[in-house]
């Protein structure tokens, strides 16, 4: 599916995310919000202004590397660790 989702246009990628897509999380930089979910075996990052919600990019990948910047911006301050 993950090669199928690439070729597709932008507006029918994100049709398919918003119905088959898990939202695993989100943050901004600079006036972009970037949205993370994850459709079967690939993850997609949706990149949308701020000012007017309209989207920028859609960005698909299946190597796990790149899921980096998002762990790095998970709070875990609050979870117990050991006993």
């Amino acid at each position: 599916m993950y090669q199928e989702f690439k070729v597709l246009a932008q507006h029918k990628q994100w049709n398919l995310v918003r119905s088959k897509g898990i939202f695993l999380m989100s943050y901004r930089q600079y006036n972009v919000k970037i949205r993370l979910y994850q459709v079967d075996n690939f993850y997609v990052e949706v990149y949308s202004f701020d000012e007017d919600g309209k989207i920028a990019m859609i960005n698909a990948f299946q190597d796990t590397k790149y899921l980096d910047p998002y762990l790095e911006k998970l709070d875990v301050s609050g979870l117990m660790l050991g006993n």
